[in-house]
């Protein structure tokens, strides 16, 4: 069997390519490893605010602990009494204690000089 020959040159370039390539390479991941990522400051959110004397009923649904019997049960009152004079009248709806009014609060228009 006879031994072939490699061309050294061939084997050179390969190797010069093989730096190059590998050289590339670091600089791309080490620009991406210290460069400062860019802060974007969060959109802010839009604050949900709902009059509970002009909200139908898929607004209020969008209250947290309000599900469509307590949504329907809002409507029911307004009809008969009439519109809400504050806000913790709420309270007058079965089914709405304490606890789930301060959660829903910060959502609701401030009526009749209410903060």
């Amino acid at each position: 069997m006879s031994a072939q020959k490699t061309d050294p040159s061939l084997r050179c370039n390969d190797q010069k390519f093989l730096v190059l390539l590998l050289s590339l390479s670091f600089v791309y991941f080490l620009g991406l490893s210290t460069g400062s990522p860019q802060h974007v400051p969060p959109s802010p959110t839009p604050k949900l605010q709902v009059n509970l004397n002009t909200a139908e009923e898929t607004e209020l649904l969008l209250l947290p602990g309000i599900g469509a019997t307590l949504a329907k049960r809002i409507l029911e009152y307004r009809a008969e009494h009439g519109p809400f004079q504050h806000n913790n009248d709420l309270l007058k709806i079965k089914g709405i204690g304490p606890k789930k009014v301060e959660k829903i609060l910060p959502l609701l228009q401030p009526m009749n000089g209410e903060p």
